[in-house]
């Protein structure tokens, strides 16, 4: 096992690289996501794999950490899945993954008017543009991922003007700043994470929006009630299913706009919002991931 040095007093996070067919990404990465991995980057290596690196916190034991991903690479294999090859796993001060970032992260163009950019980068945006500025932690958000990218292409068209709005699971803060960018007069970014929390403040005041978007640590608690008129997740179909419910209870005759959501896992989210009254009425799709606005039926 292989370490990198590591910087002292300052935040660690392991990093286990992999190398997988592109067909089992999605395989890989809910196998991963069961770990309580914090994030993953990918990349592509050819034109049938990609590269993976999936960043954990420094506090799980490294090499327990490697037994769990053999036994993932076993599974992945007995699925019928193509060989999961697995790099050395290192220590990462999180100063060395924000320089990685910085090194290779680019302004992106989400729409013609919605440009995501790093943060120590000045975007000439046109008049009629909105540049969000991100700082790229471990928080889940920084506008590169298809599934933010087809949150913010909804909230761009259906955040009502003056209304008010709530992003459970807020990473990065990405999306409540957007919705407040395009209209909205105020946000509540529901984070669990303290990590997260913190780079959502520091988003937040990058974009000036730091008045009119409230972050809070607790799913669905005091600081969540009141009236909402639209909400957003943008999770996994493991962890959003059982927060449907209480999301329903939440928005109450509101839209919803959700992500993080794939062909294959799709189909028990679609038969719970039915059974709570919701009807999609918009589906984006980018590669294998599935975004909704959807709107709900009181009563």
């Amino acid at each position: 096992m292989r370490k990198s040095p590591v910087n002292e007093g300052g935040k660690v996070w392991h990093k286990v690289t992999m190398s997988v067919a592109k067909n089992d990404a999605v395989m890989v990465r809910r196998a991963v996501q069961s770990l309580h991995c914090c994030g993953i980057e990918s990349a592509d290596e050819t034109a049938e794999r990609e590269q993976l690196d999936a960043y954990f916190e420094d506090a799980i034991d490294a090499a327990a950490l490697q037994t769990h991903m053999e036994l993932i690479a076993e599974l992945i294999s007995a699925a019928g899945g193509r060989q999961l090859k697995l790099g050395a796993i290192e220590a990462v001060p999180e100063e060395d993954w924000a320089e990685e970032w910085r090194r290779n992260w680019k302004p992106v163009r989400v729409s013609k008017r919605l440009i995501v950019c790093p943060s120590w980068e000045k975007y000439p945006g046109a008049p009629n543009q909105t540049v969000i500025y991100v700082y790229p932690r471990m928080a889940f958000g920084t506008g590169s991922h298809p599934t933010t990218q087809m949150c913010l292409r909804l909230l761009e068209l259906y955040t009502p003007r003056g209304s008010r709005v709530i992003d459970i699971g807020s990473g990065s803060g990405i999306l409540a700043i957007a919705a407040v960018k395009f209209g909205a007069r105020s946000a509540v970014a529901v984070e669990m994470d303290n990590a997260a929390m913190d780079n959502a403040h520091e988003n937040c005041k990058k974009n000036r929006v730091a008045s009119r978007v409230r972050i809070v640590c607790e799913r669905f608690g005091p600081q969540t009630r009141g009236r909402f008129d639209l909400g957003i997740c943008n999770m996994l179909a493991h962890e959003m299913l059982p927060l449907i419910p209480d999301i329903t209870r939440v928005l109450s005759g509101k839209p919803l706009i959700t992500s993080g959501l794939t062909e294959k896992s799709v189909a028990d989210f679609r038969r719970e919002m039915r059974r709570l009254g919701w009807r999609i009425e918009k589906t984006l799709r980018d590669g294998e991931w599935l975004a909704f606005y959807a709107t709900h039926r009181q009563g």
